[in-house]
Formats: C-alpha cells, structure tokens, sequence
C-alpha cells in the first residue's frame, strides 16, 4: 500500500508542477531590491529576453502557506487581478514572478497629500467591484481590501492585489485582515459564526472613506482599540462635505453592519454613484499627474541638495542656515544613498500579494505593472511615454518659489551632467554605449512616489516592524485558538460518534440476544407441543387397545355363555321330548329347529355387541381426543402467555437500556460542552492578556516617542533660541546703525553753521546723548532677549505639558474603552454560554420525552399485540372445538355425553367403583383403568395466568376473568362445578348440571346417563 505523502510535499506531482527549478537571477537581470512588507522582500527587475519589467518577489514564509497563496493565484484570470507570471523554488527561497504596476491608490494620496476627486473614487471602485465579483464567483474572499491593495497600471486600469489574506472557501471563519479594514463579523468570526463575501463589500465602503478622507476611520487609535469600535459601535459614515448623495447612499449601503442586509457585489455596480456616466482616461489622466508631480518632487530634492553642496559656503554666514544645511544634507544624502539600490514606486508595505509568514496577516501590496508572459518579446519602454504638460498643482507654495530661485542653476547641472555624459561615450565603443543606453533607460521605471517616500518608507519599516510583529502575533493566536476550538470540536464529534456507534452496537447486541432467546423459546414451544401431540397418539392408541382387548373378551363370554346356554337348552329339550316319547327324527327336527334359533340369536347377539362395541370404543375415543384437545388449548394458552410475558420482560429491559444510553449521551454531552466553554474561556482570558499588554505596549511606545519628541525640541531649543537671538541682534545691530547714521545727520545739520568751539560742544553733547541712547538700547536688547528666552521657555514647557496630558488622557480613554469592551465580551460570552447550556437541556429534554413517547408506544403496540394474539388463540381454539363438536354430533355421539366426560377429568379417583360396577352390567364395557390412565394427567385451571408489565397486571387479569366468562357461556367447553366432587357413583363420567338442569344430585344425573345406555347397549 502506497504511502501517503505530506501536504504540499514537493514529491506530489501537482505541488511540483507549481514551481520551476531553473536560477531566476539567468532570466532576470539588474535584479534589485526596492521594497520590503512585514512578511516578504520585494525586487526590481528586466528579463533578459525581453524589454518588459517584471516585479519579483522572493519568499521565506511557511511552506503550505507559499503553497496555498501560489495555487490561488495561478488559478486567477482576470483584467482587474494582478497578473501571476511563474514561481521559481531556489535553495529555501520562493521567487514570484507578477505584473508590474505604477504605484497603489495610497501611493496617489501621499503623493497629492488631499483626497480624491469623487469620480476618480467612482471610477476606481467600479474596477474593484469587477474584480471582486470575479473572486465572488469563484466561491472566494479577498479579506483584505483597502486602498493599499488597489493597484493601478501606466493605462489606468485598476488590479486587486495581496491574496494572502484571501480565502479558499465561502462562508469562512478565520481571523484575517487589516484592523481599520475588517468587517464587524470577521472581527467576531470566532465568537458567532461563519462570515461570507458580504466582509469584502464592507471593507470597499472603508476604502471609499479613507480616499475620500486620506484615512480610514478610527486610524488615530491603537488597532485593538480600533477592532472593538468597529465591532460594538454604529458604522462609520462619509463625513458631510462637498460629496454628493449617491456617494454618501453607496458608502451607507456598503457599511450596514448586518451581512445579510448588506450591498452584494452586483448590487455596487448597479448603483447610481459606480454607473453614473464619467471620462474614460479620468484614471490615466490620474496617473499622469502623479507621475509629473513624483518627478517635480524628486527634481527638488535633487536641487536642493544641489544647492546644499554648491551653496555651502554661503550658508556658513548664520548658525541657522549651517542648522539647516546640516540637516537637509544628512536626510537628502540618506535618500540619494537609498535611492540608488531601491529606485522603486512601490507603496508603503509591500506585503499583501505574496505575504510571507503567515499569508493570511495583515499586509499591503507591492505595485506591480502590466506586462506580457515571460517568453514576451514585445519592444516597449516604459520611460518613453509621451510628456505631458507640465501640470499646474505643485506639492507646496515653497517649492514653486525654490524652484524659481535655482531654475538658473538646474540648466547649468543639466548641461554639466550631458557633457559628461558625451565625454563617457565618446570614449568607450558603440556596443559599451548601447548597454550604458540600455542600463540608464531602465533604471529608470514608471513610479507614482518620490524617491524620498521610498527611503522613508525603508527607514519606518525597522521602526514600525515591531508593530507588525505584535499584530500578527495576536492573529497567529487568534488563528490558533480557532485551530485548538476546530479540533476539540472533531475530537468531541469523533467520541460522540464511538459513543453512539457504541451504545448502538450494545442495543443491537442486546436485540440479538433477544432474538435468539425468542428462538430458543420458540424451539422448546414446539417441542412440547410436538410432544403433548406424541403423548395423545400414545393415550389414544392405548386406549383404543385395552378396549379392544376388553371387548375381545367380552366377545369370547358371549359366545362361552350362548354356548353354554345352547347347551341347557339342548339338554332341557332333549328331556322334553324323550319324555314325550317323540320319534327320533322329529326329535332331530326340534334340535336342529333349536339349533338354527340358536344360532339365530347367537349371531344377532353378536353383531349387536360388535355393534355396541364399535360406538362404544367411538364414544371413547372421541370423548378421549376433546379431553386431550382442551388439554393441548390449555397447553397453548400457556406458552403463548410464557411468550408474550417474555417479550414483556424483553422490551422493559430494552427500555431500561435506552434510559441509560440516554444518560450517557447526555452526560458526554454536558462533559463536551463544559469542556468547550472552559477553552473559550482560556482563550478569551489570554486574548484579552495580549490585548492589554499590547494596549500597554503601545502607550509606552507612544510615550516614549513622546518623550523623545519632547527631549528633541528641548534639544533643539537652544538652536531655536540662537536663531531668536541672531534675529534680535540683527535688529540691534540695524537699530544701531540706524541711530548713528541720524546722529551723525544730527551732528551735521547742528554743526553746519556753529564755529569750531560750539561744534566740539554740541558734538560731545550728541556723543553723550548717542552713548546714553545706545546704552538704553542694550538695555532694551538685553531684555528683549531675556524676555524671549523665558517666553519660549515657558511656552515650551506648557506645550509640553498639555501634549502629555492630551496624550496620557487620550491613552487611558483607550484603555478604560478596552477594559469596558473586555467587559462587555465576558458578559457576551456568559450569555452566550448560558443560552448553549439552556439549548442543551432543551435538546436533552425534547430526546427525553421523544424516547419515552417512542417506550410508550411500543408498551401500547406491545399490550395491543398480545391481546390480538390471545383473542386470535382463543377464536381459533374455539373453532377448532366447535368443528370438533360438530363432527361428533354428525358422527351421532351425545355432545352433552362427550362434554360431561370430558369436564370429570379431575374426579376420576373418585369414581373408579361406579366405572367397576357399570363394567359388571351386560353390554358395558370397563374401561376403569383406561380412565384412571386418563385422568391421571395433570390438569390446569382455564384460568389466563397472564405475565405482563407490572403497570398492566390488573387490566390483563380482568382481560382473563372475561375470557374466562366467555369460556363458561359455551357449551362443552366449561370446567367442573364443584357440586361435582360430590358424585361417587359416575360411570367415569359427571355431567355438569349446566347440560342437564333438571339433575338435582350426582345420583339422579348417573341414573339418566345408565337409562340411556341401557336404551343403547342392553341385550335383548
């Protein structure tokens, strides 16, 4: 027998066939790194082959989870769905192969820094809304949709991406998503149930708000804060502003907490707001915009820093441009250094369409851009679009002005970079200069994000990969706990399961050996049957013998009496004649005269007992056989009572199990559910454990951030301070000069028309009253400076303070909103525990009064049955009786005889010596011995001893005393009177006085029965 191989081994042929084994790096060349998500690295890269950019991504995440994500997306075909190219397994690295795209939709928000125009909202939903219906259709969830996964491509077409968070089946039940994204029945997925693609309509109606807003709602809270809101508080809605009603009714529809009530898929694109009518290019025009914006961008950074290095000497002059210079240099430098190994429009966190570990964690998107197959060989170049006019928007007023200042300077380092460039060319060969070509044309790929976003974004993903680790840990043990609950949910199954198999193969086992002890009854029934059937042959054949031999013998008397009375009378005539002297021939006459009368009579005596004796050994055996036929009823009477009391016994035993395996089942059942909430319990206990310590976490990250924030501006204080004071002493210094310079315009005017000696005068007194001005100055000067340092002091301080109220305020409301929610959950969840355990008692109740409802019915099929089958006995018994009775009238036999003989069997003792003496008459046969045989054979009352359920002895006994009644009303079938023990003198027959009213006494009823045997057999 084979063996079963591991899920996702690469020994299964379909497993293999989803990766190729070639090295990436020989089909991909200039392959970079330009991105990173919380779970996956992102590259840049050209085939070799063709001039097509490819996005590769290269895994390090669980197997089955690569697996899982890879079979997803090569199954997916779709206009508005990231295009899958191939997977390639290296050493234990996955390198995915997808479509390239310009940027996301978040990207276009961080780059125009304001929301979207409501078309461009529109029109991007109506493409999502395509994609996901194709999903929908497919029985699938994305779980995962926000504006970070929406992809846009150079032409404006619109792509779904990150499927790790996706769902192979609908309806479904995991943990999965972003926190400000997620649908209120997935947050409580695990507390009430399945969720279903309706999750996926809620998070597009967020998506909707957060690029008509820039952010989703509750985005300033801590995501476990979020997750409660969103699942215990009213739906978010689009703020009032200058948004039209059709996009507040679609964004209303989209967030209706209940699933069922919820928009579908279908329904969106019927709506007014996605199929009101719109400029087809109004996402390419978007597009182009971005992309002029993004290189306005990247050329002012690349000015500014220019203007740094070259400038730097001018910038020497005040301590606050030096401050300035120093920090742009240090930030621009980071990202020249990091633009040149990650040159990259990827969005923020590039995790979501292949997440690394696990698949299904909160992720984001790496922006992929169309391209052909990999064997493609199309010659395009994204670098060669047509440029537009230069737009109008600009980031800020300061970079329109900048701009303005160094336009001189950026031609000059243009044309400076052009002639070196020419210089380098004109040097190396025309096949260098093609590959320097080549290489330069595609560094530099379509992007919607500046190059100073992508450092950033590396720079934060460090700092903020902490809080990615703390959220997928609180889903790995969300996930886990469904898996533990999902388990010992089939553990309870499967030991329900042998329970019932269990307590099923006992009843049947139980019903088996019923069966057989039935048959074994049964068996032993027809043996004593059969063997009372034996014993009433054998009574009869000997009966039928000793009368035989008895009339045999009373034959040979007849004829040894007629003998001997031929003899007398032959003698008496012999005398007669010879005393009348007859002659001897008249003699021989009269002897042979007497002779043949003789004779005569002899063989009429003689047929006529052969006669009596054949009636009467009919008589005998017939009275025989409805004796031994009412002992064979009786016989009957009584197995079929043994029968059914053993049925009885029978089914109240199987009664008495089933009781018991309803205890069972309903103990394993209470046991079960016990178990079941004493795990959720554990569960909800740890989960809200890592809920607070992450809620602490988080206000000690912010505080510490906020303290380091704080230190900082203390820090920097003294610059600020510097910078206050030069600004203070430039006024000084102009005040100063502005002072001497009217002095000395003064001293002039004052001294044109005054001789020498008054002008020394009034010059010493102006230079006293400039010295005592300029003395009043420095005073103010000094003030001024002491008065701003405290005001800033101050003020920095009371900012300070306030912002670390605000903040430890805004934190403790969090975490008193997160205690109350906690709260609220274990109340939830003693609720709900108490509804299951009413639900449970309810279901046990309901299966209790079924099976006693199911016991009483078989109890009352079961009484029905048996007094059907008594009645069938004694209807059948009575006909068989009566066909009896009936052939013995027709054969010509008394039934009064035949009854009475038949209803002595018990004073057959008694009456031994009138048998003796009847069997002395002429013409009566003795049979005593026969008899006494006879009715030496036990009898049994005609009584019903019926063995029933305890709870039916007294209808059963009346249901007897009727049959009992009916048995005496009939005719030849009622038991002795006791007036019968009386009669002594009985021919081995007592007539009942039922049959003969007028026989008052045992004597007269003898003397009716010998009248009429004498009428029958007396010898003439």
């Amino acid at each position: 027998m084979p063996i079963a191989l591991k899920p996702g081994s690469l020994k299964d042929p379909e497993i293999a066939a989803l990766f190729r084994t070639e090295d990436p790096e020989s089909y991909f060349a200039d392959l970079r790194e330009i991105g990173h998500g919380s779970f996956v690295g992102f590259g840049y890269s050209w085939p070799r082959m063709c001039s097509h950019q490819k996005d590769v991504i290269w895994w390090e995440a669980k197997w089955n989870d690569i697996v899982k994500e890879v079979k997803f997306l090569k199954n997916l075909r779709h206009e508005n769905i990231v295009e899958f190219k191939a997977c390639f397994l290296k050493d234990h690295t996955c390198w995915l192969v997808m479509e390239y795209c310009v940027g996301s939709a978040s990207d276009i928000l961080e780059v125009h820094k304001k929301p979207l125009r409501e078309q461009e909202i529109s029109a991007i939903c109506q493409q999502v809304l395509h994609g996901l219906r194709y999903l929908h259709s497919l029985g699938r969830i994305h779980r995962d949709v926000k504006a970070g996964n929406i992809l846009l491509t150079d032409s404006g077409v619109v792509k779904l991406a990150d499927f790790g968070s996706a769902s192979l089946v609908c309806p479904a039940q995991s943990f999965v998503g972003t926190p400000y994204w997620m649908a209120p029945e997935v947050i409580l997925a695990m507390d009430e149930g399945r969720y279903n693609d309706r999750a996926d309509v809620w998070s597009l109606g967020i998506t909707c708000i957060e690029l008509a807003e820039k952010k989703p709602p509750f985005f300033n809270m801590n995501a476990m804060s979020a997750l409660y809101h969103i699942a215990q508080n009213d739906s978010p809605s689009l703020p009032v502003g200058s948004w039209s009603s059709d996009f507040h009714d679609f964004v209303d529809q989209c967030l209706i907490k209940d699933p069922a009530l919820r928009f579908s898929t279908e329904t969106c694109l019927l709506h007014p707001f996605i199929s009101s009518a719109r400029p087809a290019s109004i996402l390419f025009d978007l597009i182009q915009r971005t992309k002029l914006l993004v290189r306005d961008l990247d050329h002012f950074q690349y000015r500014k820093l220019r203007k740094l290095i070259v400038d730097d000497d001018l910038c020497a002059e005040s301590a606050s441009s030096r401050s300035d210079s120093y920090t742009s240099t240090q930030s621009l430098c980071g990202a020249m250094r990091s633009s040149i190994t990650s040159v990259s429009s990827l969005k923020k966190a590039q995790r979501s369409l292949v997440p690394i570990v696990p698949l299904a964690d909160d992720s984001t998107t790496s922006p992929l851009s169309r391209t052909p197959p990999l064997s493609g060989s199309v010659d395009t170049d994204t670098d060669t679009d047509v440029t537009p006019p230069r737009p109008s928007l600009t980031p800020t007023a300061k970079t329109a002005s900048m701009e303005m200042n160094h336009e001189q300077q950026q031609q000059q380092q243009h044309q400076h970079q052009q002639q070196e460039q020419q210089q380098q060319l004109s040097i190396v060969g025309p096949r260098r200069r093609k590959e320097e070509i080549l290489a330069w044309r595609r560094s530099r790929f379509a992007t919607i994000r500046p190059t100073v976003t992508i450092a950033r974004e590396q720079t934060e993903y460090a700092a903020e990969n902490n809080m990615h680790e703390q959220m997928s840990g609180y889903k790995r043990m969300r996930r886990e706990h469904q898996k533990e609950l999902k388990q010992l949910e089939e553990k309870f199954n499967s030991e329900m399961d042998n329970l019932k198999m269990k307590l099923d193969r006992e009843y049947e086992n139980l019903l088996l050996q019923f069966h057989k002890e039935m048959d074994k009854l049964h068996v032993t029934h027809r043996q004593e049957l059969d063997k009372r059937l034996k014993t009433n042959e054998e009574l009869e054949r000997k009966l039928r013998k000793a009368i035989v031999q008895q009339q045999e013998v009373e034959m040979k008397a007849l004829q040894m009496q007629l003998k001997k009375e031929y003899k007398v009378n032959k003698e008496r005539l012999k005398q007669e004649l010879k005393m009348e002297n007859s002659s001897k021939s008249f003699v021989e006459g009269n002897l042979k005269t007497s002779k043949q009368n003789h004779l005569h009579v002899q063989a009429e005596a003689e047929n006529r007992l052969i006669a009596d004796h054949k009636f009467y050994l009919d008589f005998e055996i017939r009275k025989l056989k409805r004796r031994r036929l009412l002992h064979y009823h009786q016989l009957e009477q009584d197995l079929i009572r043994e029968e059914l009391g053993v049925r009885g016994r029978q089914l109240q035993s199987a009664h008495t199990l089933l009781r018991r395996h309803h205890e069972l089942t309903r103990d394993l059942e209470m046991r079960q559910l016990n178990s079941l909430q004493n795990l959720r319990c554990q569960h909800l206990q740890k989960q809200h454990a890592s809920e607070l310590q992450n809620q602490q976490a988080y206000m000690k990250r912010v505080q510490d951030e906020l303290r380091k924030k704080h230190a900082m501006q203390v820090k920097q204080q003294p610059k600020e301070l510097k910078q206050k004071e030069l600004q203070i002493r430039r006024q000084f210094r102009q005040a100063v000069k502005t002072q001497t310079r009217q002095y000395k315009l003064l001293q002039l005017q004052l001294t044109q028309d005054l001789p020498k000696d008054e002008q020394r005068e009034v010059v010493a007194r102006l230079k006293d009253e400039q010295k005592r001005k300029l003395a009043l100055l420095a005073e103010q000067y000094e003030g001024s400076i002491g008065e701003m340092m405290e005001k800033q002091t101050v003020q920095l301080e009371t900012w300070q303070e306030e912002e670390a109220r605000q903040t430890k305020d805004k934190l403790n409301e969090e975490l008193e909103l997160l205690m109350a929610f906690q709260s609220k959950q274990r109340m939830q969840m003693d609720q709900h525990h108490e509804r299951e355990k009413g639900r449970l008692n309810e279901k046990v109740s309901l299966r209790l009064a079924v099976l006693e409802n199911k016991m009483d019915d078989e109890v009352t099929q079961f009484e029905r049955e048996r007094q059907d089958r008594l009645n069938q006995l004694q209807t059948r018994q009575n006909q068989e009786l009566d066909v009896f009775d009936q052939a013995s009238i027709h054969l010509g036999f008394s039934l009064i005889a035949l009854s009475a003989s038949s209803s002595s069997t018990s004073t057959a003792s008694g009456s031994s010596s009138s048998a003796t003496a009847v069997a002395n008459k002429p013409g009566v046969i003795n049979s005593a011995s026969i008899q006494d045989a006879i009715h030496q054979q036990p009898t049994t009352d005609n009584s019903f001893q019926a063995v029933t359920a305890h709870h039916h002895h007294q209808h059963l006994s009346s249901s007897s005393s009727s049959n009992n009644n009916n048995n005496n009303n009939n005719n030849s079938r009622n038991n002795n009177n006791s007036n019968n023990n009386n009669s002594n003198n009985n021919n081995n027959q007592c007539i009942s006085p039922s049959l003969h009213p007028s026989a008052s006494s045992g004597k007269q009823r003898y003397e009716l029965l010998e009248e009429d045997y004498r009428k029958k057999w007396a010898i003439s």
